[in-house]
């Protein structure tokens, strides 16, 4: 068997909340660039080892964290490139939208307990009229001179619980 010494080193520090880690080739570019976006809706790019921002999207992402200010499951949490991105410029957003945040879905009482069983079958109240957000997936594009711009054909909006 073959021995294999690997060794890791930062690449980029003071990044919040990361959710996706893709690489790609940016319209007319023959660079790959390492794309990093955030919850809180910022995408950066790392191409040469320098750092730079793609998209920023925080203006259009709901306020996290809710009233209690903890852990959330909202925000910037996908994105997609097009296989022919490198050509097009279209890539895809899911996020959740800045003022939609509703009437909590669960019922106070609803306060699952991995360590308790009896918590783990509680059920939704209301879930047809009151909901946690609204998210969209959105087809955006990268203009072969660097802007981006929404392309909003074929956006779709559904209500997340």
């Amino acid at each position: 068997m073959n021995r294999v010494k690997v060794s890791l080193r930062p690449m980029v520090s003071r990044i919040n909340l990361p959710t996706v880690l893709k690489t790609t080739f940016l319209p007319g570019d023959s660079i790959e660039s390492l794309i990093i976006a955030t919850q809180v809706g910022e995408i950066f790019y790392i191409r040469n080892g320098v750092i730079g921002t793609f998209l920023d999207i925080r203006h259009r992402i709901l306020k996290l964290g809710g009233s209690s200010g903890g852990y959330d499951e909202r925000g910037l949490i996908g994105l997609a490139f097009h296989p022919g991105f490198n050509y097009n410029g279209l890539f895809y957003l899911h996020y959740s939208l800045a003022g939609t945040q509703g009437p909590v879905a669960f019922s106070e009482s609803f306060k699952p307990n991995p360590c308790d069983p009896q918590t783990l079958n509680l059920k939704w109240v209301d879930r047809e009229v009151k909901y946690d957000h609204i998210d969209t997936v959105e087809e955006w594009i990268l203009q072969s001179n660097g802007k981006r711009r929404v392309y909003r054909s074929g956006s779709s909006f559904y209500r997340a619980c």
